[in-house]
């Protein structure tokens, strides 16, 4: 994801999705049909940071059903990376460790690294992912999505749409947060700040509490602190208000 990057980094989302939503316009107006699928696809990006899962599924799904009525299909694995987030957040979490696995493989076949932001989403819904199926279950919806063509993982990527939600707005504000959002890490302490890196680079509680030297009660107690203040329900949102937030994610060594 690169088109409007900079803004949503540094926690200006509505900025990057006004910025990604002009270019559309301008890429639909000449027919510039490769561009037109590499903004839908950042879009789709921005709206996952911004808390609009629904956008998000409506805008990666049309890349993917253009990849397979055009055969441009440069953008397949960030929209099937997108959708394994989206599902991710109210959907069947086998289903999402599935598309996982087909996102990261259909990543090396394109010979593409994640960017920042997407690394940090995808550690946080991993994390989040094996919580809620277990190790093994996990390992084995995600290896499976690994065995899928590109033509399957867009099928059920494609299939995960549960209705039609309708046109994106355009712009959302997220739910949990207020303010300008050069201002959201304000009411963090350092030491939350420091969790919230950690959370966002994918660590668990316990592995955030091995990597300060607390208990794993004292994170628990921290990141209760940091839901009051932020309004966060779980860990995908926290993960996007240490995005938008500024807040570098920190992946703790093994």
């Amino acid at each position: 994801m690169n088109l409007g990057a900079d803004q949503v980094a540094a926690g200006e989302v509505r900025a990057g999705i006004a910025y990604g939503q002009e270019a559309l316009r301008l890429a639909e107006a000449h027919g510039y049909e490769h561009v037109v699928a590499a903004v839908t696809a950042n879009l789709g990006f921005a709206y996952l940071v911004d808390g609009d899962d629904a956008g998000a599924r409506r805008l990666l799904i049309s890349v993917l059903e253009t990849a397979r009525a055009t055969g441009e299909k440069t953008f397949v694995h960030v929209a099937v990376l997108g959708l394994a987030l989206a599902v991710g957040t109210d959907g069947d979490p086998a289903v999402a460790a599935t598309l996982h696995g087909a996102a990261d493989y259909q990543y090396e076949r394109a010979g593409q690294a994640f960017d920042s932001i997407e690394l940090a989403l995808r550690a946080s819904d991993h994390a989040r992912l094996r919580d809620a199926l277990g190790e093994a279950a996990f390992d084995a919806a995600y290896t499976h999505g690994r065995t899928l063509s590109q033509a399957e993982a867009i099928a059920l990527a494609v299939g995960t749409a549960q209705q039609d939600p309708g046109p994106a707005p355009a712009v959302t504000v997220p739910a949990f947060h207020s303010g300008p959002a050069d201002s959201l890490a304000g009411p963090l302490s350092a030491r939350e700040r420091q969790i919230m890196a950690l959370l966002a680079g994918g660590a668990s509680n316990a592995k955030i509490a091995e990597t300060l030297f607390v208990t794993p009660n004292t994170v628990r107690t921290h990141l209760d602190r940091i839901r009051d203040k932020t309004g966060a329900r779980n860990r995908a949102e926290l993960t996007r208000y240490a995005i938008q937030a500024g807040i570098e994610p920190v992946v703790p060594a093994p």
